[in-house]
């Protein structure tokens, strides 16, 4: 029901479900993943920093795992973490280099590290691997879908 809500965008439900729960199984990875996701739409990125942590200590060979570090990454980088944030990224691209978010997400963090000829690479792998998003507006409809 957490994740129903989650993605009908009705984040503060999503919250209350989610944390059922938890409550219901504390070690259900994928609960504490979705409830870190609603916290940090929810603008509580420092609360869900641990949960994703801690989902990925009880399922470190997650089929998604390049996704909790993606979530951590974008957690970090709204905290003004840049450091942390780029080395999430690099553990998502290292876990599946197929995904064009986690580069475009890395180059985000590394041109705000004033590292321009890495990001620069790493940007032109995300367009490499969906060419439909070699815009600043084509991004935005793009991101907006990973919601």
């Amino acid at each position: 029901m957490g994740m129903l809500r989650n993605y009908q965008n009705r984040l503060p439900e999503a919250k209350i479900e989610l944390e059922k729960a938890i409550a219901l199984d504390r070690n259900d990875a994928s609960a504490l993943n979705q409830l870190g996701r609603v916290l940090a739409f929810l603008g509580e990125p420092e609360t869900a920093i641990p949960l994703a942590e801690k989902a990925i200590r009880l399922d470190p060979q997650a089929t998604y795992i390049f996704v909790a570090y993606v979530n951590l990454g974008r957690r970090h980088l709204l905290l003004g973490h840049t450091d942390e944030a780029i080395d999430f990224f690099r553990r998502a691209r290292a876990a599946n280099p197929r995904v064009y978010f986690t580069h475009f997400h890395l180059a985000a963090a590394l041109g705000l590290k004033g590292e321009i000829s890495d990001a620069r690479a790493a940007l032109a792998e995300s367009i490499k691997l969906r060419p439909e998003l070699n815009s600043a507006g084509a991004v935005a409809c793009g991101l907006r879908s990973l919601r």
